[in-house]
């Protein structure tokens, strides 16, 4: 038995598949408003839960081969970020809605994560500025409330990606993250 799991797991291991071609689709902006509230504090994991209001935001378009577009306005929602302190790192969960220019109403959800080895709270405070020195990312999922306008399918069909950073700007915080579209490698040469 243990050598047919040790073949099967060779197996599979050759059998990796190649790593997806990132096509950009698009931009998230977003805009983190007022003291952002400390929800809970674990003094056992030294992690805390904290909730970021996000009041405007925007999805825009990054032209492409692929001719998907998205452009959404008025993007709001809110941002629960954990952090473990110590381990550098922290996990966050967004829940958003915005309106295209015809008024449909777009909702995008999704998890990430926050690598920090030079400390999460440097990245946070804007000690720590260039996205160089850590990685923000996560999974974005559109749904499209109602009949979905054929311009529209892709957002909720593919699979996609984003790498953020924060900026800083005239006193305001901001969360941007390019979007990337998961496409297979083509085998063609």
């Amino acid at each position: 038995m243990l050598s047919l799991l040790v073949f099967i797991s060779v197996a599979f291991a050759a059998a990796i598949p190649a790593a997806p071609k990132l096509v950009p689709v698009c931009t998230i902006t977003l805009q983190i408003i007022g003291p952002i509230q400390s929800l809970y504090i674990d003094n056992t994991t030294k992690s805390e839960s904290i909730l970021g209001v996000v009041a405007k935001g925007n999805v825009t378009t990054i032209e492409n081969d692929l001719g998907f577009a998205v452009d959404l306005s008025d993007v709001s929602g809110y941002d629960n970020l954990i952090l473990y302190v110590d381990m550098d790192y922290g996990t966050t969960k967004v829940d958003l809605h915005g309106i295209t220019p015809n008024g449909t109403d777009v909702r995008i959800s999704y998890s990430g994560k926050l690598l920090a080895p030079g400390g999460v709270s440097a990245v946070l405070s804007g000690e720590i500025s260039s996205p160089e020195d850590y990685i923000l990312s996560n999974t974005p999922i559109f749904a499209v409330s109602g009949t979905v306008p054929d311009d529209l399918v892709w957002l909720q069909r593919e699979s996609l990606i984003g790498k953020g950073r924060f900026v800083t700007q005239d006193g305001d915080t901001y969360v941007v993250y390019t979007v990337y579209v998961m496409e297979k490698e083509s085998n063609s040469d």
